[in-house]
């Protein structure tokens, strides 16, 4: 691990840069998230490898879901 400003660990940056990106509302690119916490590539990409996070080419963002509905409601009438 890198030294980075207060010696934060891996899930301390992960709660960090989800942080950021939830406050800027828009992905960053690893060299932006890079400098923004003075740390160094592989401390980001070991943070960002995790459910919370999606990586399409060197952007980070938020990864999210899409809405589950119940089946069921899509078959309004149906079962009537």
């Amino acid at each position: 691990m890198s030294e980075r400003d207060d010696a934060m660990s891996i899930d301390e940056l992960r709660e960090a840069i989800w942080e950021h990106l939830f406050q800027i509302k828009a992905a960053r690119s690893v060299d932006e998230i890079v400098a923004h916490f003075n740390c160094d590539a592989a401390d980001v990409y070991a943070a960002i490898t995790h459910d919370w996070f999606s990586l399409a080419g060197n952007l980070i963002s938020i990864a999210y879901t899409a809405p589950t509905h119940n089946k069921r409601s899509n078959y309004v009438g149906f079962w009537e």
